[in-house]
């Protein structure tokens, strides 16, 4: 997982800070109205808080500007990859909430996602409860290009977003998403493909009203299963974090609803992603 040789790329939160980048994610999080959310998006925040604040992260190489931390996951094997950096514009947890919330976010800004396609869904639009402001809950399916000779993959998952403020004129945005249990009932393995299972993903943007730039992460940890080593999955896990390159290149700087990130950088081998 070693570094890209960039440089004079802007300094992230996570590298200007003296803490872990993993502890400051789990800083974003302070102020979420759990009350107001499911129960079982409540156990998501929580677990995903609790992983963040737990021991075991240790600090990666930067990629394209984006900071990362990973810590192994000794059940699967896998690591989880936690990466950070800053956006510069006005309300961009409003503007990526937007975006994603309005579906096709994996098509967009991962580099190896081909299609994206929502199985259902339990609304068609943004909604604002609570003074909160609600994406979609979705059942997803995509499909991800993996290089020859091995077997495209295919993801089946289940993804929910939100934004509003919290703290001192602060806004936030979080999304959510992991595979289902019995995910083959829901919607079967494509032919000639083998499925994976997303573990965990998601992306935290908080940003205070009027400053210029937001504070943004992602933390993913996937299985692409099929006959690809670990060691191998864990090599590709570094070059998850152009995810969240891609969509703070997109998104820097406008409220754009749909940006259209750089050219997308095949050498990054970011066969599965965070949100």
């Amino acid at each position: 997982m070693g570094n890209d040789g960039s440089k004079g790329e802007k300094e992230t939160f996570a590298e200007a800070g003296a803490d872990g980048l993993a502890l400051q994610v789990a800083d974003l999080l302070k102020g979420i109205p759990v009350d107001k959310f499911s129960a079982t998006q409540q156990a998501q925040v929580k677990t995903l808080e609790d992983l963040l604040r737990d021991p075991g992260f240790y600090a990666g190489n930067p990629k394209k500007g984006v900071a990362n931390d990973f810590k192994f996951n000794e059940e699967t094997g896998l690591y989880y990859v936690c990466s950070g950096c800053e956006i510069d514009g006005d309300r961009m947890p409003e503007a990526m909430f937007k975006d994603f919330a309005g579906g096709g976010a994996q098509q967009r800004y991962n580099d190896v996602c081909r299609h994206e396609k929502e199985l259902s869904s339990d609304t068609t639009k943004q909604e604002k409860k609570d003074n909160v402001l609600r994406g979609p809950e979705r059942l997803i399916q995509g499909i991800y290009a993996l290089p020859t000779p091995l077997a495209d993959r295919d993801f089946v998952w289940r993804e929910w977003s939100a934004c509003f403020d919290v703290g001192d004129k602060e806004q936030l945005y979080i999304s959510v998403a992991s595979c289902p249990e019995k995910d083959e009932d829901l919607c079967p393995a494509e032919q000639d493909m083998v499925r994976g299972k997303l573990h965990l993903a998601a992306t935290v943007v908080r940003q205070k009203l009027g400053e210029p730039s937001a504070k943004a992460a992602s933390i993913m940890h996937g299985d692409l299963r099929g006959k690809m080593p670990r060691t191998v999955q864990n090599i590709v896990a570094g070059g998850s974090s152009s995810y969240l390159a891609n969509f703070r290149d997109a998104h820097s700087g406008s409220l754009d609803m749909y940006g259209n990130p750089e050219e997308k950088d095949d050498d990054d081998n970011n066969f599965m992603s965070a949100y």
